[in-house]
């Protein structure tokens, strides 16, 4: 029969991977990470709580250091 994986097992994989990805921090960088929230979430349904409770306690500490750290401006 024929050998149908002619690929050398020791040799690195060719596809893409995460550091050749260039993802800034505007739209693009949001649409990457939530992508990736949902890839993860489709696999790992069960985890579903533990992004809900992440999601609320980010959004908790984001409030806390908006209105208890002094303003910046001039």
């Amino acid at each position: 029969m024929m050998d149908l994986d002619r690929r050398d097992p020791a040799a690195p994989h060719r596809g893409i991977t995460m550091h050749k990805l260039p993802v800034g921090g505007d739209l693009p960088g949001l649409v990457f990470a939530v992508g990736s929230v949902a890839i993860f979430l489709i696999a790992l349904p069960p985890l579903w709580y533990f992004v809900g409770f992440a999601v609320l306690l980010g959004l908790g500490v984001a409030a806390l250091l908006r209105f208890t750290r002094p303003s910046t401006h001039g």
